[in-house]
C-alpha cells in the first residue's frame, strides 16, 4: 500500500470508530473535570497546609485497535487533552510511544502523577470515569503530590525556583543529589575514607603538572576540577 493510499484510508477508517474516540474524549473531559474539582476542594479544606494545585492533562492516541489514554500532572503543566490518530497497531504504538508491554500503570509522587491505560474499543462504553477520577485523587493525595515543600526534584522544579521574583538572578546555584539521606560528603570522601586527602593531592597535582588522566578526554582545567 502507497504512502497516498493510506492516508486516503486513515480518515475512513477513524470515520467508524468516531463515535468510540469522541466518547473517550467526553470521558476524559469530564475525568480532568472531577479530577481537578477534587484537588481544589481539598486545597480548600486544608487551607493551613501548604499544599499547591496539580495541572493536569491528558492524551489520546486511537489505532485501529484501540487506544492509549495518557494522564499525567505537574506543578506548572498546562491544562489541556489532546488526540492522536495513530494509523497502525496498538502493539506497534507501544514500540513507537516506548510504551513497551505497560498497558495499566499508576504512579505518584512529589514530583508528578502518571497514568497510561489501554482500553479496546469495546470496553469504553462501560468506562466509569467517576470511579477512576476519585482512585487518582486518593494516589494524589495518600503520597503526598499536593504538598508544596520547595525541594528541588526535577530540571523544571529547579527552573521554576530560578525565575522565582523572590530571587536575583544569579544569587544562587544548585547542586544535587539523588538521595536526601546522604550527608553532604563530596563522592571522593564516601568512597575512599581513608585515602580520600592522598587522593585529592595527587589529582591536584596531575592538574598542575597539566597531565592529562586517562579517564579524561581533554586538558580542560575546569572539568579537571569537577573530576
Amino acid at each position: 500500500m502507497t504512502e497516498e493510499q493510506n492516508n486516503n484510508e486513515l480518515p475512513q477508517m477513524f470515520q467508524i470508530l468516531e463515535d468510540k474516540i469522541k466518547k473517550m474524549e467526553t470521558f476524559e473531559k469530564e475525568y480532568l473535570l472531577i479530577l481537578s474539582t477534587k484537588i481544589d476542594e481539598y486545597i480548600k479544606e486544608n487551607s493551613g497546609k501548604n499544599l499547591r494545585k496539580k495541572e493536569l492533562s491528558s492524551q489520546i492516541i486511537a489505532c485501529y485497535d484501540g487506544l492509549f489514554v495518557i494522564r499525567e500532572a505537574f506543578k506548572q503543566n498546562s491544562n489541556y487533552l489532546s488526540l492522536i490518530h495513530y494509523s497502525n497497531t496498538v502493539q506497534e504504538a507501544r514500540k513507537e510511544f516506548n510504551f513497551n508491554k505497560l498497558e495499566h500503570v499508576r504512579i505518584s509522587n512529589k514530583i508528578k502523577f502518571y497514568a497510561l491505560d489501554y482500553f479496546d474499543y469495546g470496553q469504553i462504553d462501560n468506562h466509569n470515569v467517576e470511579l477512576e477520577a476519585q482512585e487518582d485523587f486518593q494516589l494524589l493525595i495518600s503520597n503526598d503530590s499536593l504538598v508544596d515543600d520547595k525541594y528541588i526534584r526535577s530540571v523544571s522544579d529547579a527552573i521554576e525556583l530560578g525565575i522565582n521574583a523572590d530571587f536575583e538572578r544569579g544569587q544562587f546555584i544548585f547542586r544535587g543529589q539523588i538521595n536526601h539521606e546522604w550527608p553532604l560528603i563530596p563522592k571522593l570522601f564516601r568512597d575512599y575514607k581513608v585515602d580520600a586527602e592522598n587522593i585529592e593531592a595527587a589529582l591536584c597535582e596531575t592538574l598542575v603538572l597539566g597531565i592529562k588522566p586517562p579517564y579524561l578526554n581533554s586538558f580542560d582545567p575546569i572539568e579537571h576540577l569537577m573530576n
